[in-house]
């Protein structure tokens, strides 16, 4: 799996080594795109952050709604041992949900992580 910057000005997309050091050139912050010499910085959002999946944020919800409808079972099965089958048939949902959403964005997950950027204002 490799990163690469997608410049906010040109678009285009480079390894995070070949980022030029714009203190070198000058610039207190950021550095350099290869391609346009912008200088630019990380925005801290990456392309496979779970709001910039397919079906990021439903997942998500999805999870927290099915946790608060376990919580009473697992505090049952924390302190005594025993199992329900809502337990089971919920934690088995959470586990087929949690699979389908890394195929569906296997292509975005497995290969190649997009660091977005943003051009420096001074």
């Amino acid at each position: 799996m490799t990163e690469k910057y997608q410049c906010a000005v040109c678009n285009n997309k480079f390894k995070t080594t070949d980022a030029v050091d714009g203190f070198k050139k000058g610039y207190k912050v950021g550095f350099l795109c290869p391609f346009c010499k912008s200088n630019i910085m990380e925005t801290g959002n990456f392309s496979n952050s779970l709001s910039n999946l397919r079906f990021g944020l439903s997942y998500a919800s999805a999870i927290i709604l099915a946790f608060f409808a376990i919580r009473t079972d697992l505090n049952v099965f924390i302190s005594s041992g025993e199992t329900s089958t809502r337990l089971i048939a919920l934690t088995g949902l959470m586990i087929l949900a949690t699979s389908l959403l890394c195929y569906i964005n296997r292509s975005v997950l497995f290969k190649e992580t997009i660091l977005y950027t943003r051009k420096v204002t001074e």
